[in-house]
């Protein structure tokens, strides 16, 4: 197994590991991991208007701000971690997700275990056949694990957001899946964590996106820190 392969498989090791922690209170009885995730979990792929990513990156190096787009910086003015233009409108569904599940009051300390798990990684066309063409067309590879009794609200709020105002979020495309089989092995990365986790690999091996895995929520995993990729 190359550098690539080797990594993409510890980071897909990883996520699974993120999602038994998530779930290991939240299942009845008796219930399979599996049969949880296909109720209360969700796989959903943003893809993004190059045109609105074009223009928040170019306001976000005017450092001044003139002749930015003053309704974009209202908004980037929140982007306190630096996250790159496709990550900070991931960030803001998954804060707008809790606000729907949650009410405003989602951050409170009390709240923090009751917020969903979302795993977000990066991806760029051509690393199914493991051959990046490039990173124009970067989209991101969402899973979600609600919490039991959370799955319609969640479903209803990430419906609502595809309707959102092109300056509020720079998604082009929200496409939603159900979990129908998550293939869970007690050996081994199921197929969705490796499916997600692809450019993950390579962009380890030969860095080429900055910003490209992000889990939330932050800071409440024993074991947050993403794995070191092995050269």
């Amino acid at each position: 197994m190359n550098a690539s392969k080797t990594a993409s498989h510890a980071y897909a090791e990883w996520i699974d590991e993120r999602v038994k922690e998530s779930i290991g209170g939240e299942r009845l009885p008796g219930q399979t991991a599996e049969s949880y995730l296909q109720a209360n979990a969700r796989f959903i792929t943003l893809t993004f208007d190059k045109r609105m990513i074009a223009r928040r990156k170019s306001d976000l190096n005017e450092s001044s701000g003139v002749g930015a787009d003053p309704m974009l910086l209202n908004i980037d003015r929140f982007n306190e971690n630096d996250l790159s233009p496709e990550f900070f409108n991931v960030d803001r569904l998954y804060k707008t997700v809790c606000q729907a599940l949650l009410g405003r009051n989602w951050t409170r300390a009390c709240k923090r275990d009751q917020q969903p798990l979302m795993i977000a990684a990066a991806d760029v066309n051509g690393t199914r056949f493991g051959r990046p063409t490039s990173n124009e067309n970067l989209h991101i590879h969402s899973l979600w694990v609600c919490k039991k009794g959370q799955i319609e609200a969640f479903d209803d709020a990430i419906e609502r957001m595809k309707n959102a105002p092109r300056h509020v979020l720079d998604f082009d495309q929200i496409d939603v899946a159900p979990i129908h089989d998550m293939a869970m092995r007690s050996n081994g990365a199921t197929r969705l964590s490796s499916y997600m986790t692809k450019f993950l690999g390579m962009n380890a091996v030969d860095m080429s996106v900055t910003h490209d895995l992000a889990i939330y929520p932050q800071g409440c995993f024993r074991s947050q820190q993403q794995p070191v990729s092995p050269m």
